[in-house]
């Protein structure tokens, strides 16, 4: 360095690399977790649960952290890894309704990956309407109507619900 007089310097500093390079993008999409997969099924991506748990797999050598995008938006997560290894994301807030989930790598230098490809998830926290009252069908009262009970040892239960809905019958 030289100043106005013609006064120079020696540089004195600490030598640095500019990286650039986007890491490569991840070719899995992510999975919901069996623990937080509450629907009939735990390949269903259907939950209950409002900040579900999804597996990114092992993450490469060259990435610092990763990032969770529903539908499209970059959103706050908790970033663990389970027993194997793999990386586990968890929205902090929660979240609801018919959702497109991705993630994206982030290196040492922070350059942003492309996207993986996406899991589409529903995330339903609405209780189901309750049912109508069970009555016991007529044809299956042995004795007065009034008071419903039978010696039929495989009754009809009559009522209703909303289609889709399990419901269970339970001794009282």
């Amino acid at each position: 360095m030289t100043d106005a007089a013609g006064n120079s310097s020696t540089v004195n500093g600490t030598p640095f690399t500019v990286d650039h390079t986007v890491p490569n993008a991840p070719s899995a999409a992510p999975d919901m977790t069996d623990a937080t997969d509450t629907g009939s099924s735990q390949i269903d991506n259907i939950t209950h649960i409002d900040k579900p748990d999804f597996n990114v797999g092992v993450l490469p050598s060259d990435v610092q952290t990763v990032r969770l995008l529903v539908d499209g938006s970059v959103v706050n997560a908790i970033v663990s890894q389970d027993a194997n290894g793999n990386t586990i994301l968890t929205p902090v807030n929660a979240l609801s309704g018919s959702l497109a989930i991705t993630y994206e790598y982030v290196d040492f230098a922070g350059n942003v990956s492309e996207r993986s490809p996406g899991l589409s998830v529903t995330i339903d926290t609405t209780a189901p309407t309750a049912p109508s009252a069970p009555a016991l069908a007529t044809s299956s009262n042995s004795g007065s109507t009034a008071d419903t009970v039978t010696n039929d040892n495989t009754p009809e239960i009559t009522g209703s619900g909303t289609d889709g809905d399990l419901i269970t019958l339970k001794d009282a």
